[in-house]
């Protein structure tokens, strides 16, 4: 599959419309991953292919993260989005989360593991015991501080 048909799978009906796949790229910081492909948006994606290219697992989670935005949908849950990540990249897609929800009716529900990324929610249920009891946590918004893992 191409990068372009990867992120299109966000919306196919978007498939032929390269600005809008880019856009989507832009968001995810899939960009720059995908300009540096040999054939960028028409490079096959992985080594089962003929000529494909494989990546990394930050870079898969950012080409994933690219379906996500092009789908623009009101609400995501997204599970461990940048688990692949390291701390400064994971920063980074997290402030441009906050940033492209900013001012919008959107919900976006992570399951993360780092104690680091419960400091940049607004909201926390950090779940204990295999799942059987929870305990909601407030926490103040502080996207813009990098947190420290």
């Amino acid at each position: 599959m191409t990068a372009r048909r990867d992120i299109a799978v966000g919306r196919i009906e978007e498939m032929d419309n390269l600005p809008l796949l880019q856009a989507a790229a832009d968001k995810s910081l899939a960009d720059d991953v995908i300009e540096r492909l040999p054939a960028s948006y028409e490079q096959m994606l992985g080594r089962r292919f003929d000529g494909g290219v494989d990546l990394s697992g930050g870079e898969w989670q950012k080409v994933a993260l690219a379906r996500a935005y092009l789908r623009d949908a009101q609400v995501l849950i997204l599970d461990e989005p940048t688990a692949a990540l390291d701390a400064r990249s994971e920063y980074e897609v997290f402030q441009r989360f906050a940033e492209l929800t900013a001012g919008k009716s959107a919900l976006l529900s992570l399951i993360v593991f780092r104690p680091c990324v419960w400091r940049i929610v607004s909201l926390c249920w950090r779940m204990e015991r295999s799942w059987r009891m929870a305990t909601m946590r407030h926490f103040s918004a502080s996207v813009g501080v990098m947190p420290e893992c």
